[in-house]
């Protein structure tokens, strides 16, 4: 039995008690209703009954947008590439989530895909040790993910822990579009990336951008 249909006997059981009770009332005082108080008490019924399904139906929806994600990545410190004597961009990039919505997410796991011209090599902090994190090819980009376990509380920014070396042979590249998504106890953001099953070269596409500059 689905959720929705155990909303809507639970509504329609809640109906038939309100009746229930009307009645037991009118009879305890002593009233006889009229032909003209039974069709207008049916007609409550019909459309309490009616109100209710229609609530069952759309609040869990409503609850749903109401606590969808909200968050975004962005590059810290007005991240720009650089170049380098031999005409190459390059730079470290730092990353951090920011938490948008009204809801404190316990917990996160960011996935990011890199163009693979961009060359990343990335690394993690683990105390005094720095740990390198792999990246998986996939069409024309880099993908690599990780997972936060600490809170991102309300209109907050958390750094990531990791480290993203960017360098790339085309001096003359003056912009670079990274994308990322962020998968949540919520749901993912954005929206779009809840229809994939795997994070592939058409997810990435429905990834939100980054934007990267070259001084």
């Amino acid at each position: 039995m689905t959720d929705k249909t155990i909303k809507n006997i639970a509504n329609t059981v809640l109906a038939l008690i309100t009746a229930a009770t009307v009645i037991f009332i009118l009879k305890a005082f002593g009233l006889s209703p009229s032909h003209m108080f039974w069709e207008v008490l049916a007609a409550v019924l019909i459309a309490e009954t009616a109100v209710g399904i229609m609530f069952a139906g759309l609040a869990p929806g409503f609850l749903k947008r109401l606590r969808s994600p909200r968050v975004r990545m962005q590059a810290m410190y007005d991240f720009r590439l650089s170049s380098a004597e031999s005409g190459n961009p390059r730079g470290t990039l730092r990353l951090a989530i920011r938490n948008d919505g009204d809801i404190a997410l316990m917990g996160y796991r960011w996935h990011i895909f890199i163009p693979k011209d961009l060359r990343p090599e990335i690394t993690r902090r683990d105390g005094d040790r720095t740990v390198a994190i792999g990246t998986r090819r996939v069409g024309d980009h880099e993908y690599a993910t990780g997972i936060v376990r600490d809170a991102l509380f309300p209109k907050t920014a958390v750094e990531l822990p990791y480290s993203f070396r960017l360098e790339s042979h085309h001096a003359g590249h003056k912009e670079w579009t990274l994308r990322y998504a962020v998968s949540t106890e919520f749901g993912q953001c954005p929206a779009e990336i809840e229809r994939h099953e795997t994070l592939d070269a058409s997810a990435a596409a429905d990834c939100k951008p980054l934007i990267l500059h070259v001084e």
